[in-house]
């Protein structure tokens, strides 16, 4: 069995969450990690399952009309967090699901968002669930939000807690393979 990690690369946190829940499915399931600008729906011809992680910008998925303003305004914050701005410039998770189409497979989703009400602190794994079921897949545990701090840093413990999520992923989707 084959699962693929699939991240919007804009900001540390969410790529360091996509490791540690790749680490905990690549327990029970293979698992590759990619961010949305480096995949293709060829990717998945041969998964079982797809995992799909984003932060939230502007209360949706960073995609083209608001990736530009967010440059100007994070600059230091990117570069504190060690990524680059090209990761704005390329394509990212809603390109990305855009071009999907039909496809039968199992699938999870999770974010990354600072802690707070939920109309300050949007959860777009939900959003990316709709996504997901939109274009067939099979959402086989609910949704997961790790949390960050104002600053960007991980809440303690949320590395741990994603990677438990991963390997819940895996031993589910053993358990719904060995169903079948």
């Amino acid at each position: 069995m084959k699962a693929v990690v699939i991240y919007e690369p804009s900001f540390g946190s969410t790529p360091a969450v996509a490791r540690a829940i790749a680490l905990g499915v690549d327990r029970s399931v293979k698992a590759t990690l990619l961010p949305a600008s480096e995949a293709d729906r060829s990717i998945l011809d041969d998964a079982d399952l797809l995992v799909v992680g984003s932060h939230s910008q502007c209360w949706g998925t960073a995609r083209a009309g608001n990736r530009g303003g967010t440059v100007r305004h994070v600059t230091d914050a990117l570069q504190a967090a060690d990524v680059g701005l090209a990761a704005w410039s390329q394509p990212g998770m809603q390109e990305w699901l855009s071009s999907l189409g039909q496809v039968q497979i199992s699938a999870a989703a999770f974010d990354t968002r600072t802690k707070g009400y939920g109309i300050f602190t949007v959860r777009i794994a939900k959003t990316i669930c709709r996504d997901l079921r939109r274009h067939g897949m099979t959402l086989i545990v609910p949704p997961a939000s790790f949390l960050v701090d104002e600053t960007g840093h991980f809440v303690p413990g949320e590395t741990l807690r994603a990677e438990a999520w991963g390997a819940n992923l895996g031993g589910a989707l053993r358990t719904r393979r060995a169903a079948v």
